[in-house]
């Protein structure tokens, strides 16, 4: 067992709002709902107008839509509501409201500029095309890498490249990217290419820290601590990574499967 602190020993429970004082169900769910919408009809609107004529009433529309879709104006918008909403319903006046989004950003302040750093680290490494640049080192001289190897070392750049700037996604294509430069062909691999896959998602598992979103969520949600956050959060993701790092191993050994 992990010891961990108690949490909310000697605080007063909060008294429970009553019905009259909350906002309705369709309300509460419009600064959820209403970013998701503008983002996914942009999305859907943009592949209609694709193949219509230029200059016709699906272009214009598509243009009003890109705009209130665009990711940053959609959250802005959500997050406009949602000050809205906490203002009138619980009637607080301009200074009041300051307040309160002042609490909320001194928490949620260092969560948004450590991921936020992390992500423009990652950006900057997809942009200059790292992965696709080292892993040339290992075509250009003539020499390729294969066999089980490459499940070692996609596993190893995957966590690597998680440790370094927080993103799980941006680990898996930027350890995708080096790894497939390194393959003759699919079929030189010996096994099928979801092995490969698995082991280089399980790498990318491997040490969610600080720079990591989804561990400030998970802190910040339970009410723990960093180091207890550590020990939990971190430590599980761990095993599970190289759970499926082993796994892929074994299953990659005893039943290849093979690629045609």
């Amino acid at each position: 067992n992990i010891p961990l602190r108690p949490i909310g020993t000697g605080e007063a429970e909060p008294e429970p709002f009553d019905d009259s004082e909350l906002p309705a169900l369709s309300i509460s769910l419009l600064p959820i709902l209403l970013p998701v919408v503008l983002i996914s009809a942009n999305t859907i609107v943009k592949v209609f107008a694709r193949n219509s004529a230029e200059g016709s009433s699906l272009r214009h529309f598509a243009d009003v839509v890109a705009v209130l879709g665009n990711v940053n104006l959609a959250m802005l918008l959500a997050t406009a509501i949602a000050m809205w909403m906490l203002k009138t319903k619980r009637r607080l006046t301009l200074s009041e409201l300051s307040k309160v989004v002042e609490v909320s950003l001194m928490s949620g302040g260092i969560v948004i500029l450590i991921t936020a750093a992390g992500g423009a680290f990652g950006a900057m490494l997809k942009a200059a095309e790292v992965g696709p640049a080292l892993g040339s080192l290992f075509t250009n001289d003539g020499t390729e890498a294969g066999g089980l190897m490459l499940l070692i070392l996609g596993a190893v750049i995957a966590s690597v490249m998680k440790i370094a700037q927080g993103s799980g996604t941006v680990a898996m294509i930027t350890a995708s990217s080096m790894i497939a430069a390194m393959i003759p062909s699919m079929k030189s691999l010996g096994y099928h290419p979801a092995y490969l896959a698995t082991a280089i998602g399980g790498g990318s598992m491997i040490c969610s820290w600080m720079n990591d979103s989804g561990f400030w969520i998970f802190v910040k949600m339970t009410g723990l601590s960093e180091a207890e956050g550590l020990k939990s959060w971190t430590l599980l993701l761990a095993v599970m990574g190289l759970t499926a790092i082993i796994v892929s191993l074994i299953l990659a050994i005893v039943l290849p499967l093979g690629w045609s």
